[in-house]
C-alpha cells in the first residue's frame, strides 16, 4: 500500500514537473522550433509565435522556410544540413531574420541542437533556439549609418577643401572647369554631368563640358543654345530640382530622356550675374529625395561660380573691348557683334527683330557750354530713361558720341515705332535738374528705327537702314536745341 501510494506521489510530481516545463518552455525568453529534416515544424512554443505576430496553430506543419526572408532560405537550408549530417552536438549560430503577419519581421540569431533516440544514432528532429536581436541589428544599423555618414562628411570636407584650393588659385577657366568636373564627378558619381557656360555678353552659350561625352543637341532642345533665356534657371536664377522623372514635372529645356531617376540645374552666379549652369542627371531611384545632396551641389556651384568670377576680374582687358568707359553701357563694337548674334538667332527662329538709334540734339554744344563732366552726366541720366522704357532682354550700347543704339529682340515693327515714340517723349519731357546749380537742362532727340525681317535681313544693312531714318528725321524736324 505504501508503495502505491509513493508511485503516485512520484507520478504527480512528474505531472507537475512537465506542466513547469511546458509553462518555461512556452514563455521561454527566446523562440524554439522543433524541426524534421525536411524544414516542418514539429513543435513550437508560444515566444516565436508571439513575436511574429502569430498564434501557435499558424506555425505548426508549416515549413520554416514559409517564414525566412528569401534572401537568407539558403543559409539556413546548409544550417540545418550540418545538423543533420554532423555528427557534434551542435551547429554554429547564424543571423536570420523572420517574417509574420502583416510585414512583421524578427532578426534572430540561431543555434541548433540535433535530437537523437539514441547517442549514436543519426539525429531525427532539429531544435533550433531563436535570440531576439532586433535592437542589437538596429543599433548595428545606425552604427554602421554613423560610419557611413562619418565617411561621407570627411569626403565632403575633402572635396571642399580641393574647391577652396582651386577659388584661390590664379588659373584659366578651362581649366578650372575641368578640376571642377573632376571633383564633381568622385562626390556625385552621375550618369550625364553637364557644365555650360555663357559668353561674356550673356546671350549664348559659349563654352560646354559634358561626361560622358553626348552632343549638346541631344541634350539640350536646340532652342535653348541659340537663345538660352528661354530656360528659366538661366533666366531667373533658381535652381531646378526633378526628384523623380515619374511623377514631377520635366524641364522643357532638356531633350536627353531617362525613364527614372531625376536630374539638378544649378546656376552659377557670381557677383549677382549669372555665368553659365551646372546639371547632373542622376538615374538612381530617390537619389534627390535626399536633401543634403542638392545642397552640396549648390555649395559647390557657389564655390565654382566664385572661381570663375575671380578668373573674369583678372581678364578686365576684355571687359573693357566692350564697355564704355563714360558710360558704363556698351560700346559700338559690342553693338555691331551682339547685332549678329541676334539677327541670326532671329533668322533662324523666324522672328523680328528692331533696332533704334537716337539721337541727342547739340550735345556737343551743352558739353562746350557746362563741361564734359556735366555732359557725361546728362548721358548718364538719358540712359537711364531708356532702360526704364526697355526690356531686360533689349540691348543698350553707345553708338556714337551723341547716339545710342537699341536692339530689340522679338520686337515687330508696329511694336517699335511705338516704343521709339515712348523714348522720344520721356527723355525731351524729362527736367534735368540739380546738374548745374540753378538750371534746368532739356534736351531734345531724333530717332530711327529698322525691323528685320521688313526692311532687311543683313545686320549691316539693318544698322545702316535705321542711321538712314534717323538722318532723314532730324533733316525733317525744327532746328534742334538744347535749352538750359
Amino acid at each position: 500500500m505504501k508503495k502505491v501510494q509513493n508511485a503516485i506521489e512520484t507520478k504527480k510530481k512528474l505531472v507537475a514537473m512537465q506542466i513547469k516545463h511546458k509553462h518555461l518552455h512556452d514563455h521561454s525568453p527566446i523562440g524554439i522550433l522543433v524541426l524534421n529534416d525536411k524544414g516542418i515544424i514539429i513543435e513550437a512554443n508560444r515566444t516565436i509565435a508571439r513575436k511574429l505576430s502569430l498564434r501557435k496553430t499558424d506555425i505548426l506543419k508549416q515549413s520554416i522556410f514559409n517564414f525566412i526572408d528569401v534572401r537568407e532560405k539558403e543559409t539556413f537550408f546548409l544550417h540545418m544540413k550540418k545538423v543533420f549530417t554532423n555528427q557534434n552536438t551542435s551547429s554554429k549560430p547564424i543571423k536570420i531574420q523572420l517574417k509574420g503577419r502583416a510585414g512583421t519581421t524578427l532578426c534572430t540569431q540561431v543555434k541548433s541542437v540535433p535530437l537523437r533516440e539514441t547517442r549514436f544514432q543519426n539525429p531525427i528532429l532539429c531544435q533550433s533556439f531563436f535570440s531576439d536581436i532586433t535592437l542589437w541589428k538596429q543599433i548595428e544599423n545606425e552604427k554602421e549609418c554613423f560610419r557611413e555618414q562619418k565617411e561621407k562628411g570627411l569626403k565632403y570636407l575633402e572635396y571642399l577643401k580641393c574647391f577652396s584650393t582651386l577659388v584661390n588659385k590664379d588659373i584659366r577657366e578651362e581649366k578650372l572647369l575641368k578640376q571642377a568636373a573632376t571633383i564633381l564627378k568622385s562626390h556625385f558619381q552621375p550618369d550625364v554631368l553637364a557644365m555650360l557656360l555663357l559668353d561674356k555678353h550673356k546671350y549664348l552659350f559659349e563654352s560646354f563640358f559634358v561626361l560622358p561625352s553626348i552632343h549638346m543637341n541631344k541634350l539640350f532642345k536646340h532652342k535653348v543654345l541659340l537663345n538660352p533665356s528661354i530656360c528659366c534657371v538661366m533666366r531667373a536664377g533658381k535652381e531646378l530640382i526633378v526628384k523623380d522623372v515619374r511623377r514631377d514635372s520635366p524641364c522643357e529645356c532638356l531633350q536627353y530622356k531617362i525613364k527614372e531617376g531625376g536630374y539638378a540645374c544649378i546656376p552659377l552666379t557670381g557677383n549677382n550675374i549669372i555665368l553659365g549652369m551646372i546639371l547632373i542627371i542622376k538615374k538612381e531611384k530617390y537619389y534627390w529625395n535626399r536633401e543634403e545632396n542638392y545642397k552640396y551641389l549648390s555649395i559647390y556651384a557657389n564655390l565654382i561660380a566664385a572661381a570663375m568670377h575671380r578668373t573674369n576680374l583678372t581678364d578686365y582687358s576684355n571687359y573693357s573691348d566692350v564697355i564704355d568707359e563714360h558710360t558704363g553701357i556698351y560700346n559700338k563694337r559690342f553693338f555691331d557683334q551682339i547685332l549678329e548674334k541676334q539677327a541670326n538667332i532671329a533668322m533662324k527662329n523666324k522672328k523680328p527683330l528692331s533696332i533704334i538709334i537716337i539721337n541727342i540734339h547739340e550735345f556737343d554744344s551743352l558739353c562746350y557750354a557746362y563741361g564734359n563732366n556735366v555732359g557725361k552726366q546728362v548721358m548718364r541720366k538719358i540712359i537711364y530713361l531708356i532702360t526704364k522704357n526697355t526690356r531686360t532682354s533689349d540691348v543698350i550700347a553707345r553708338y556714337s558720341e551723341n547716339a545710342i543704339g537699341i536692339i530689340l529682340p522679338t520686337m515687330g515693327i508696329g511694336d517699335v515705332v511705338k516704343k521709339a515714340d515712348i523714348i522720344k517723349q520721356t527723355i525731351e519731357s524729362f527736367a534735368f535738374k540739380n546738374i548745374v546749380k540753378g538750371e534746368n537742362i532739356k534736351v531734345t532727340t531724333s530717332s530711327g528705327f529698322a525691323t528685320l525681317p521688313d526692311h532687311a535681313s543683313d545686320p549691316n544693312i539693318l544698322a545702316g537702314i535705321a542711321s538712314i531714318e534717323l538722318y532723314k528725321t532730324r533733316k525733317n524736324q525744327a532746328p534742334p536745341i538744347f535749352i538750359p
